[in-house]
C-alpha cells in the first residue's frame, strides 16, 4: 500500500495541477480571446488576424507531430510567465484596454508552445517567435497606424524627399506635405507603411519561429525588417510623388487602382525577399535555457499550492470593475449653428452605437441635421477613447465606407459612405451614398486631418481637449454645389476650421 500511494500519488497531484492551471488558463483568456476573434470580423479591423491565428496552429500541429528529441527542460517558467500574465490581466481589467489583455494571448502561447515542448522535436520551432507570431492575430495595422500613423507619414515623407531631392530642383518638402514640379502632393495616413511593416514583421516572425535564431540574430532580423520596410515605403511613396508629377508623360495615374496595387505587391515581395535572404544568413539555433532561479524553483515547490491559488486569482480577476485612469471630464456639448444652407438645425439624439463610441469614458458628443445635410462633433479629453474615424463608426452602424482623400479647400478628410440597407428607418440613411468631410480641431486652435495626427499632438499636451467635426453630405442630385458649399462654410466659419491647400497621394 505504501509503495502504491508512493507511485500514484504524485501523478494524481501532477493531474490535478495541470487541470487546474489549464482551467486558470482559460478563465484568463475567455474575455480576451473573445474580443480578438470579434475584431476579424468587425469593421475597421479588416479582419485578416485569423490568417496568423492559422498559421500559429498549422505550426504547432507540424512541430507537435513529431518527436521529442532532446531533454525537456524544466516547467519553472511557464508557471512564472502565467503569474505575470494574470497580473497584467488584473490591470487589463481595471483600466479597461482589450488590446493588453488579448495581447497577453502571445503569452499563453509561448508557455503553451513551452509545456508541449515545440522546441525540443524533430521538427522544432521556437515557442518565442510563435507567440511573436500570433501577436498578428491582432489587429496589429489599425493599432499602429493609431499610435504611430503621424509620425511614420512624417518619416516616409522625410525619406521620400531624401531620395527625389537629386531629381527635381524645385522640390518643397514641409512635414507630410510635398511640393513636386508644380504639383502639391500629401503623404496621407494609408501611405504611413503601417500596412508594410506589419506584413514585414509577420514575415519575419513565421521564418525565424523556422529558423530559431540566437537572440542577437533575432533581434538583428526585427531591425533588417523594420528598416527595409520604412525604406522601401518611402520609395513606394517617391515614385507615387513622381508618378503624379508626370502623369502626362506616363499617360495613366499611377493611383488607378491596377498600378497602385501592383507597386504596393511589389514593395511586400521586396520587403519580404530581404527578410528571406537576411534569415539564411543566420548560423546559430537558439538555446533552450535549462537553469532554475530562485523564483521558479519558489513555484515548483509546491506546484497543487500555486495551481490552486492561481485559479482562485484567474476567477477573482473577471469579478473586479474596470477604473480606466484615461477617462476623459465631462464636457459642455458643442455648440452648433442654429442655421446652414438655409435650414434650421434639427438637434437628433445619438444611436446606442454612438453613444458607446463617443461618450461611454466623459467627453460629450451631439448629432443634428440641416435639411438634407448632418453634422456630428464629439469632444474629449481622451482621443484614444473616444474619437474613432468613419471607417469603423460608419462600417460599425452598416455602411460600406472608403477614403477618398483629403478636401484641400475644405481641410477635410473625405469618405465615401453606402448604405448596405436602403430600408432602414434610419432617419440618416435616406440616399443610397454620402460624402463625409472629418476634420479634428483643438481647443487652442491646433487641426488634424486624422486621429493618428490627434494622438501626435495630444501626447505632447494630454491636456487639451478635441473635437471632432463630421459632415455628412448626401449625394442627390437635387442638391446643389452651392447648398453644399454654403454648408461647409457655415460649419467652417462656426468650428474654425481651416484649408489644408495640399493634395494627397
Amino acid at each position: 500500500m505504501l509503495i502504491a500511494d508512493r507511485i500514484v500519488r504524485p501523478a494524481y497531484t501532477f493531474c490535478w495541477t495541470n487541470l487546474a492551471l489549464l482551467a486558470g488558463t482559460m478563465v484568463l483568456a475567455y474575455e480576451p480571446l473573445l474580443w480578438l476573434t470579434g475584431t476579424w470580423y468587425s469593421a475597421g479591423y479588416e479582419g485578416v488576424g485569423w490568417i496568423a491565428c492559422l498559421l500559429v496552429l498549422g505550426l504547432a500541429l507540424w512541430s507537435g507531430s513529431s518527436l521529442i528529441t532532446t531533454q525537456a527542460p524544466d516547467v519553472g517558467r511557464t508557471y512564472g510567465l502565467l503569474l505575470g500574465t494574470a497580473v497584467i490581466r488584473l490591470l487589463s481589467q481595471l483600466l479597461d484596454v482589450n488590446v493588453v489583455g488579448a495581447l497577453l494571448l502571445a503569452v499563453d502561447v509561448y508557455a503553451l508552445a513551452t509545456l508541449c515542448h515545440l522546441p525540443l522535436r524533430q521538427r522544432a520551432v521556437s515557442a518565442f517567435w510563435l507567440a511573436g507570431l500570433f501577436c498578428f492575430s491582432l489587429p496589429i495595422e489599425p493599432i499602429v497606424q493609431r499610435l504611430l500613423g503621424y509620425g511614420m507619414q512624417q518619416l516616409s515623407a522625410d525619406i521620400a524627399c531624401t531620395l527625389l531631392g537629386p531629381f527635381y530642383d524645385d522640390l518643397v518638402c514641409s512635414g507630410v506635405r510635398l511640393q513636386i514640379a508644380g504639383r502639391d502632393v500629401m503623404v496621407d495616413l494609408p501611405c504611413s507603411g503601417a500596412q508594410l511593416l506589419s506584413t514585414a514583421l509577420l514575415v519575419t516572425c513565421l521564418i525565424n519561429s523556422l529558423v530559431r535564431p540566437a537572440f542577437r540574430w533575432g533581434a538583428a532580423s526585427v531591425v533588417v525588417s523594420l528598416s527595409s520596410a520604412l525604406l522601401f515605403n518611402a520609395v513606394r511613396v517617391a515614385l507615387l510623388a513622381a508618378g503624379i508629377a508626370h502623369q502626362e508623360i506616363l499617360g495613366f495615374s499611377v493611383m488607378a487602382p491596377l498600378p497602385h496595387t501592383l507597386l504596393g505587391v511589389f514593395v511586400v515581395a521586396l520587403t519580404s525577399g530581404v527578410v528571406v535572404v537576411f534569415a539564411r544568413l543566420c548560423p546559430v539555433t537558439e538555446q533552450q535555457c535549462t537553469r532554475q532561479s530562485c523564483f521558479t524553483r519558489l513555484l515548483t515547490r509546491r506546484p497543487a499550492v500555486f495551481a490552486l491559488l492561481f485559479l482562485v486569482f484567474a476567477l477573482s480577476i473577471g469579478a473586479i470593475q474596470p477604473q480606466p485612469v484615461d477617462k476623459s471630464p465631462s464636457l459642455p456639448p458643442p455648440e452648433m449653428p442654429r442655421v446652414a444652407a438655409g435650414f434650421l438645425r434639427n438637434s437628433a439624439p445619438l444611436s446606442t452605437l454612438e453613444n458607446s463610441y463617443f461618450t461611454r469614458y466623459g467627453g460629450s458628443a451631439a448629432r443634428a441635421s440641416y435639411g438634407p445635410f448632418g453634422l456630428l462633433l464629439v469632444s474629449t479629453a481622451s482621443p484614444l477613447r473616444h474619437l474613432h474615424d468613419p471607417t469603423i463608426c460608419l462600417r460599425a452602424m452598416g455602411y460600406d465606407v472608403q477614403l477618398q482623400g483629403v478636401d484641400h479647400a475644405q481641410g477635410a478628410t473625405v469618405y465615401r459612405a453606402v448604405a448596405n440597407d436602403l430600408q432602414s428607418n434610419d432617419a440618416v440613411r435616406k440616399s443610397q451614398s454620402y460624402i463625409v468631410n472629418v476634420t479634428y480641431r483643438s481647443a487652442s486652435g491646433q487641426q488634424a486631418l486624422s486621429i493618428a495626427e490627434v494622438i501626435w499632438h495630444w501626447a505632447r499636451n494630454p491636456r487639451e481637449t478635441w473635437t471632432m467635426v463630421q459632415r455628412i453630405v448626401p449625394e442627390d442630385a437635387a442638391i446643389t454645389a452651392g447648398q453644399v458649399a454654403e454648408f461647409e462654410a457655415v460649419i467652417s466659419r462656426s468650428m474654425s476650421l481651416q484649408p489644408a491647400n495640399s493634395v494627397t497621394l
